[in-house]
């Protein structure tokens, strides 16, 4: 609800206020104790964040630009947007309708409209009909309505949908001569449990075959971004190819940055079959890269490569071999091939070695004997579980902020419902148990994640899907309250084993780079078993059961 009503950190602070009074002890020097911190840090989140607004997704700030005709956006202290007037964006905004000519196209769509620019030069530069203008961000749209110096979004001509793109299109049953993806870049990932940003299931080949489904018998497919690395903009154009069945015609701008236009669809055919000269091969010109101070028109970005890149064309390239295109199974733009980087093994490499120093370190002996294997594998599994449905749901539904906490919420209710089961009734991990949950996890694996895409009724596509993704947190949780309900006095290193195995958990979700977020469901069936196993080889506990409460928090 604070996200939805886009509250600044000092109210989430007020929140905690309240929260901890309720549990503060009993005398007021106790809650004088406790709140005092929390105070402290409300008034220094409110002084530091009042200049700013707070979407679901950043935090936004404007600052006017220097000769006072604009705005210059940035999102979490990172410059993101510039709201100027037509004439003094990048030239790469206008390359449609420079390439295909002004009045061409009566409906546009463009996917990450931000604060409107884009939206602005299709209007003054291709006399467009009609734009829908799809963005992710409320708040960044309603600046762009308020701030932009030509008032785009006000524009009888323009409808603004506040929407992931990709969900947009499933929904809509338009169709469109011109489909932009506007520089849609994130400069965020949709839940720290996974490593995807807000835009990565906009450029896979089956994004780029869905939004060919919405083009019109002549129309035409183009995205621009600042695609620093060569064989970024080769990827594309290799996914491109692969959704049209036709190489796309790309445009390469150098100077300061660098950027890159891809066009395709259609009307691309049509264009070179009028002019020849366009059907050259992509040929990239190496230039030097002037200087701001030696040339005022070095931000102008010049054309430094044009012509049609085929998979097969380097295209200045130092690699050969074309780049693994991104799909919905693997939505890494960014990733050249399956890998996992070096910053990413380091990383998690001192996060392993700093977790096993704390354990052998600072953990009595009698706990790291009574070491708790079955829960261990339990935890892990369940991280990778979470994060998978996590991405089907985004898949499925959008990468929006609300489709993210529903998920959390469904994970939730699930656990809260096998820990009231576990509680009334005599549940144990058995072996019917964990046939159903492997089961379960096997139909999950087998059903594609796309499978429920054609389903056109949204709410038959949530349920089917929702049983499909929780049907395995359930009953999982159901193994984990049973299993915990189970450890007697030794609860409390079982406990630390499950969180531990979390840990591992979060840091095998990484994995997905190289196999795909698919494949984490055998490696989630794995754990289950070894759990399983663990658990026939572990003696039960020798203490009566003295309390059936399960913690809520662990799974």
């Amino acid at each position: 609800m604070l996200s939805w009503f886009e509250q600044p950190p000092a109210v989430w602070f007020l929140g905690l206020l309240l929260i901890t009074l309720l549990l503060a002890g009993p005398t007021w020097y106790d809650r004088a104790f406790m709140l005092a911190p929390l105070v402290v840090s409300a008034i220094i989140a409110w002084n530091i964040g009042a200049s700013y607004w707070w979407s679901p997704y950043y935090k936004i700030g404007l600052t006017p630009t220097d000769n006072h005709d604009g705005w210059e956006l940035n999102v979490n202290e990172s410059g993101h947007q510039a709201m100027l007037p037509s004439e003094e964006k990048e030239p790469f905004y206008r390359s449609a309708y420079d390439l295909f000519g002004a009045g061409q196209f009566q409906r546009v769509l463009i996917i990450g409209a931000g604060s409107g620019s884009d939206t602005a030069i299709g209007l003054k530069y291709g006399q467009v009909g009609h734009i829908d203008a799809v963005e992710i961000d409320p708040v960044i749209a309603r600046l762009g309505r308020e701030f932009h110096p030509e008032q785009p979004f006000s524009d009888p001509r323009v409808d603004v949908h506040v929407d992931d793109g990709r969900s947009f299109l499933r929904k809509s049953t338009d169709t469109y001569d011109l489909i932009i993806f506007a520089l849609p870049d994130s400069l965020t990932l949709t839940s720290q449990f996974s490593s995807l940003r807000l835009e990565s299931f906009l450029f896979t080949e089956q994004s780029f075959k869905e939004a060919r489904a919405h083009l019109t018998s002549n129309g035409a497919i183009v995205l621009y971004n600042y695609y620093r690395e060569d064989w970024l903009l080769r990827k594309l154009a290799g996914m491109l190819e692969g959704a049209f069945g036709q190489a796309p015609y790309a445009m390469s701008y150098g100077g300061w940055g660098r950027a890159g236009v891809l066009v395709d669809g259609p009307r691309l055919q049509t264009l070179l079959a009028q002019r020849p000269e366009l059907r050259q091969p992509y040929r990239q010109i190496r230039a030097p890269t002037p200087q701001l101070g030696e040339d005022p028109y070095a931000i102008m970005l010049p054309l430094v490569g044009s012509g049609v890149l085929a998979h097969d064309n380097t295209a200045g390239d130092t690699d050969p071999a074309p780049p693994t295109p991104a799909s919905d199974d693997w939505p890494l733009m960014y990733l050249r091939n399956p890998a996992l980087p070096w910053p990413f093994v380091t990383g998690l490499a001192m996060v392993g070695v700093i977790a096993l120093g704390l354990i052998f370190g600072l953990a009595p002996k009698t706990a790291r004997r009574g070491f708790n294997g079955h829960m261990f594998f339990l935890g892990a599994a369940f991280m990778l579980l979470e994060t998978r449905s996590l991405v089907t749901f985004a898949l499925l539904f959008g990468s929006t902020w609300l489709v993210n906490s529903l998920v959390f919420f469904a994970i939730l209710c699930s656990v809260m419902l096998a820990v009231f089961l576990s509680a009334r009734f005599p549940l144990r991990p058995s072996v019917p148990l964990y046939v159903l949950l492997v089961a379960a996890l096997a139909l999950a694996y087998l059903v594609p994640q796309d499978a429920f895409l054609s389903i056109d009724l949204l709410p038959l596509r949530y349920a089917l899907a929702s049983l499909v993704a929780f049907l395995p947190v359930f009953l999982a949780n159901l193994v984990f309250a049973g299993s915990f309900k189970g450890t007697g006095p030794t609860a409390d290193v079982a406990f630390a084993s499950n969180l531990i195995g979390i840990m591992l958990g979060g840091m095998l979700e990484y994995t997905s780079l190289l196999i795909g977020y698919q494949n984490l469901l055998l490696i989630v069936i794995g754990f289950y078993l070894l759990s399983a196993l663990l658990l026939r080889r572990r003696a039960p506990a020798p203490a009566p059961e003295t309390d059936s409460r399960v913690p809520v928090a662990a799974t």
